[in-house]
Formats: C-alpha cells, structure tokens, sequence
C-alpha cells in the first residue's frame, strides 16, 4: 500500500485525465519535489487501480495499463536524476 507523505497537501485531480500537471506555484526547490512526489504517488495509485480493473475486465486495453505503469517509472525516477545526474532507467 501507498502511504501519503506527511504534512503535504495531496495533489488535487483534473477532469481531462484524472492527474494534475505540476501547474501550481512553487516557490521553493523543496516546494517543487514535494508536488512531484505527490505525482508520483497519484500516478502509482492509478496505475494500481488500472492494474486491478484490467485483471476483473473493467478495462480491455492493454496499453493504457502498460503506459500507466511506465509512467510512474519516469516519475519515480525524477527524484534520483536530481540527485545523481548519470542515473539512466532502461524500459523494455
């Protein structure tokens, strides 16, 4: 299970695809990874729930399950890229 990160306020949904941009104002570093792992944390619990309609046939396309979890990899390593600039995922 995902827990929310403490003190932060979650990311709030859009209507057009369920996750919000990092579109509000940041004022600080500290502000910016913290909305961003407030992302990452949305797109997991999304994708897990894509996972679980895909498994009971809710959902029959393959692929926006399969784009869904690639995503939370790009974001989940958004953190690591700030702090080590070599890091390098490899998908596939």
């Amino acid at each position: 299970m995902i827990n929310q990160i403490t003190g932060i306020q979650p990311v709030t949904r859009t209507e057009a695809n369920g996750i919000s941009p990092l579109t509000s104002k940041v004022n600080s570093f500290s502000d910016f990874l913290k909305e961003a792992l407030n992302k990452v944390n949305d797109l997991q619990l999304q994708a897990i729930e894509d996972d679980k309609k895909l498994v009971t046939g809710e959902i029959d396309d393959i692929n926006k399950v399969m784009l869904a979890a690639v995503k939370v990899l790009l974001w989940a390593s958004l953190p690591l890229v700030l702090v080590d600039p070599s890091f390098s995922i490899r998908i596939g």
